[in-house]
């Protein structure tokens, strides 16, 4: 009887850790959702600001451009009401020189007509010379007295004929129109500068709002997957109560039939339970790992084999340890998860979890291994991106990082406030958001597409991108020098914190201090961080009482006491 009820209390004690896992897990993506939905409330206020400001631009501009009108209209109707009286004086000043010069002309013609008349009578008198020279003289003195009149006429006539009165009074004209249209284009030059600038505002407006647009379906993307992470969970959460309330039905049979409910989800009972020995047994060691992790965990093509940093060292332990290496793939921000429940029920867990993670008590229910690379914590841009040089110039910018608890913490330390921390004293950097990636995918693209200003990640996720020539962000992406943290950022292997994984943990421990010294370390290193870093930092510096070999040594020998 008893050892029936001490069974059937460890199966419940199975059944509801496994619950308990699923709540806080619920939890996690619940404060992920909460975060994305503070900045896409951070962002639409901005682009509804924006919004406001192309509004008032396009209002503005259409104003000038009605006052233009207007103006212009009015302006031109003065100009042509001025040009036709001007024009309509030269026309009757022009109609009076005619009439002069025909009545000039015409006496001219009279006189003519009178020459010609004394010059017939001179011959006529001519021909009588001899008789008489009298005749003759008086004809002379007519024909004198006539040069005189015609001379006096010619020149009345080139008096009025003379219409430089008229040339001035259409050069005064021309001159008065000439800068009347010129006041008109400057005014109207002025203007359409006036507008131009405002068509340059919202053009740069639209930018932005395109580039707004395109975080908000960053974040939006993000809010799906964090949505759709919870749902999974309180679906199989209501699964799991389900079948035990199921179970419970017949008393006589709840332990046989929670045992077997146990069994189908892999929840573990046995104390006895060695991970280790079970390794070995199928000569298999499951590894759960992030799959778009560029630098440290990817394909280079579709279909192709795994490659990167944590891969080398995943691989390398797995040899070590006399076994095969099968990757579990699973996003970055869910793969603890993995340690205690599989991707769905009638999975089995990893055995661990070896991808770019850094010691932190927002992890539930694990223990860590010994440092096993150490790397700096880099801001990284668009390739010539001459407004980025360091973390005070993102202020007011878009950041984005990967949805690392260990890489809020380093930023918030350095002063940088977000949405979600905004209150938080101490901050100097203030950026317009703060973009958390569950989609790792998405790292490199939505930096080179303008989607952020710039990335703040550890560095081997952006040195082999930005630096291998067979990588297609190859020349796109800057990663600056030094590291935004205090002290080298590091990352350490993973496994569940219970017994029966204190084996494996030793001998991670042990693969990790034997392999710091061999050059195929050295080779990892270098070939996908550029660089060996060393450091001495592990998870023993982190707060929170973190557990390690000797912590899950120290709860084993308490739970052997208290048995």
């Amino acid at each position: 009887m008893a050892d029936s009820l001490a069974s059937l209390l460890r199966v419940v004690s199975g059944i509801s850790q496994r619950s308990l896992d699923l709540l806080v897990y619920c939890g996690t993506s619940f404060r992920d959702l909460r975060r994305q939905i503070g900045e896409i409330r951070a962002r639409s206020g901005n682009l509804y600001r924006l919004f406001e400001v192309a509004v008032t631009e396009i209002n503005g501009a259409t104003a000038k451009v009605t006052d233009c009108s207007a103006q212009a209209e009015t302006d031109i109707g003065d100009i042509n009401r001025q040009t036709a009286q001007s024009l309509e004086q030269l026309r009757k000043e022009i109609d009076a020189a005619s009439v002069n010069t025909r009545d000039v002309l015409k006496a001219i013609i009279d006189i003519a007509q009178e020459t010609r008349l004394l010059s017939l009578n001179a011959r006529i008198e001519a021909a009588r010379a001899g008789e008489a020279g009298r005749g003759f003289a008086v004809v002379a003195n007519e024909v004198g007295q006539l040069a005189d009149r015609s001379a006096a006429a010619a020149e009345e006539a080139n008096k009025r004929l003379d219409l430089s009165a008229v040339s001035d009074a259409l050069v005064e004209t021309s001159e008065t129109l000439s800068n009347r249209l010129s006041d008109l284009g400057g005014g109207m030059g002025d203007s359409l500068a006036d507008i131009a600038a405002s068509m340059e505002t919202v053009r740069g407006q639209i930018a932005e709002l395109d580039r707004h647009q395109l975080l908000l379906g960053e974040m939006l993307q993000e809010s799906d997957r964090a949505i759709v992470r919870v749902d999974n969970k309180l679906s199989r959460l209501s699964d799991l109560t389900k079948a035990t309330a199921q179970a419970c039905d017949t008393p006589a049979a709840a332990l046989t039939e929670m045992a077997r409910l146990g069994r189908k989800r892999h929840i573990a009972f046995d104390e006895e339970f060695d991970l280790l020995e079970e390794i070995r047994k199928r000569k298999v060691l499951r590894v759960g790992i992030e799959p778009s992790f560029v630098g440290l965990s990817f394909r280079q093509k579709p279909g192709g084999r795994l490659e990167g940093l944590d891969v080398d060292y995943a691989e390398a332990f797995a040899t070590w340890l006399g076994v095969r290496c099968e990757f579990v793939e699973h996003p970055w921000s869910d793969l603890t998860e993995l340690l205690h429940l599989g991707r769905k029920d009638e999975e089995a867990p990893v055995d661990v979890v070896w991808s770019a993670m850094p010691p932190s008590p927002s992890f539930h229910r694990v223990a860590w291994s010994e440092t096993y690379t150490w790397l700096p914590f880099v801001l990284c841009r668009r390739a010539g991106d001459s407004r980025i040089g360091g973390l005070r110039d993102l202020e007011g910018l878009s950041v984005g990082v990967i949805n690392d608890p260990g890489a809020f913490d380093v930023l918030e330390a350095a002063g940088v406030r977000w949405e979600d921390n905004r209150e938080k004293p101490g901050g100097h950097i203030r950026l317009a958001n703060l973009i958390a990636f569950n989609d790792q995918s998405r790292l490199h693209d939505a930096l080179v597409e303008g989607v952020v200003d710039g990335f703040c990640v550890d560095r081997p996720i952006f040195h082999w991108a930005a630096t291998a020539p067979e990588s297609r962000w190859h020349g796109k992406i800057d990663v600056l020098p030094g590291n935004l943290h205090g002290q080298p950022y590091y990352y350490a292997a993973v496994v569940s914190a219970a017994s029966s994984s204190l084996g494996l943990l030793t001998r991670i421990n042990r693969f990790i201090a034997e392999f710091a010294r061999k050059p195929e370390r050295r080779a990892i290193e270098l070939k996908w961080q550029g660089e060996e870093v060393l450091g001495s930092i592990g998870y023993r510096d982190e707060e929170g009482g973190l557990i390690g070999e000797a912590e899950l040594r120290a709860r084993l020998r308490q739970l052997e006491t208290a048995a």
